[in-house]
């Protein structure tokens, strides 16, 4: 817990902003840029407990959105492996490389 009351929130906001911005082009959830750039306002501005809440719940709903957009991509390289005969072996826990 001493990790966490360490770091610094304003820096953490300012490079998940440019992640964000620098990512936005691609094929990136949309929806990032945009909360981290809220968070960037909420951040600075000191008298805005209510907007700091607000991005911390923003937050949380994004992580539960990623979780998603990573499911559809997790399903793509599994198919692509399957089609050039790699396997993966969870149960044995044994990764396979091309047979």
């Amino acid at each position: 817990m001493d990790f966490v009351q360490g770091l610094d929130p304003s820096k953490l906001v300012l490079a998940e902003t440019a992640l964000s911005f620098l990512l936005s082009p691609f094929a990136a959830p949309p929806y990032n840029l945009v909360i981290f750039l809220f968070g960037t306002y909420a951040q600075e501005n000191a008298e805005a407990s209510q907007s700091l809440q607000t991005f911390t719940g923003m937050l949380g709903v994004s992580a539960i959105f990623d979780i998603i957009w990573m499911g559809p991509t997790f399903a793509a390289f599994g198919v692509a492996m399957r089609q050039r005969g790699a396997g993966l072996n969870l149960r044995g826990n044994d990764l396979t490389g091309l047979r």
